[in-house]
């Protein structure tokens, strides 16, 4: 973590005299920018709570200031940091409607504000790095890491920089597929600088320099043809992570007559798997409770079982509608699509998840 995130973890963890929200995210930003803790304090001191009111919460509105301290006032950077803090809150940015929802879920508010605190300082200091404010941290060498860890940290990315991929990555990458093609008969292709793919009106928006992506084409006649585009597009999703590459399944919004994957007759492009260099990281999806999803009660689940629900449940699946069920049916594991928009496709993917995870194979 950052001197940015570990300086608001101590001011909420203050307790006299308390630190409002809109406080604990200006506040860190103050000393880069030139001005005193002091007056950061005073001129956020009325911001927390929602400006008193429950209205914008305090803790987007500090953001707001900290990135006025740099200068960053463009309403199209403004709108940008509005529309990411949206999208990862079901379009909520009052603190009345942040708090009801939290307390639906079951959740105290203290974690829930400090949480907001967090994810608008790390957002400002994502934005203040992007726009040449605060360098950007050294990545010192590391070791390439695991499928498993894989599971953990991958999350969806829709926009991505416009650093061209490493040529030592595809080919890393055009490795792998060919071994994905050999097991599984599959046709899977990756393009590279294509960027027609997504410049449709269903893309229009959401997708940001996606020039690369990788095709999932087969034989549509095959009976598990979806099923299996699912489970070897997840093991090439996995593999890009642990690359350091970022990728986003894509079934519905891209251009069909503008994809430039190779196709014969009978052939299909299933979906489509963006890939690059993320603009900034993608966030959790909020998963359903485990007995959602599975017909095993949890003190009845082997070791092994219950890693493997686990994983399932951190599988990427169409508008995160998880719809599938897994059951233990003499001893063996079978996961089973339910209805759902993509739903064979996501039952290939829960499958790869469980398997990697459990190291048994699902029926």
């Amino acid at each position: 973590m950052s001197n940015f995130h570990d300086k608001a973890v101590a001011l909420r963890a203050q307790i006299t005299p308390h630190i409002n929200c809109a406080q604990a995210v200006v506040v860190p930003f103050a000393e880069a920018a030139g001005v005193s803790d002091e007056t950061a304090m005073r001129f956020a001191g009325g911001f927390g709570g929602g400006m008193r009111r429950a209205s914008v919460c305090g803790a987007i509105t500090g953001g707001i200031m900290a990135l006025g301290l740099f200068g960053l006032d463009d309403p199209k950077i403004l709108a940008e940091y509005h529309q990411i803090l949206r999208e990862r809150h079901d379009g909520m940015l009052e603190c009345a409607d942040l708090l009801r929802a939290n307390k639906a879920a079951g959740r105290e508010k203290k974690p829930h504000c400090d949480a907001m605190v967090l994810e608008c300082v790390d957002l400002v200091e994502e934005i203040l790095q992007e726009y040449g404010k605060l360098p950007k941290p050294q990545q010192p060498g590391k070791r390439q890491m695991t499928i498993e860890e894989a599971i953990q940290s991958r999350h969806s990315v829709r926009k991505y920089t416009d650093e061209p991929m490493a040529p030592e990555l595809i080919e890393k990458l055009n490795a792998e597929i060919k071994a994905c093609n050999e097991e599984s008969g599959l046709k899977i292709q990756l393009l590279v600088n294509e960027p027609k793919c997504f410049d449709n009106i269903k893309a229009y928006g959401a997708f940001k320099n996606a020039v690369n992506y990788i095709a999932m084409v087969g034989d549509r006649t095959r009976e598990d043809f979806y099923e299996t585009c699912g489970y070897y597009g997840e093991r090439l999703v996995l593999f890009a992570e642990t690359l350091g590459l970022r990728t986003c399944w894509v079934a519905g919004s891209f251009g069909k007559g503008l994809c430039k994957a190779k196709r014969q007759v009978g052939e299909k492009t299933a979906c489509v798997i963006s890939i690059g260099y993320a603009e900034r990281e993608g966030r959790p999806h909020v998963s359903k409770p485990i007995e959602k999803v599975c017909n095993v009660k949890q003190e009845d689940m082997p070791e092994w079982f219950r890693k493997g629900v686990d994983a399932a449940l951190l599988a990427p699946t169409a508008i995160n509608q998880q719809q599938f069920m897994i059951s233990l049916e003499d001893g063996e594991p079978v996961i089973r699509a339910k209805y759902g928009p993509y739903s064979r496709i996501d039952l290939g993917i829960v499958k790869y998840h469980f398997e990697i995870a459990s190291g048994r194979k699902c029926k």
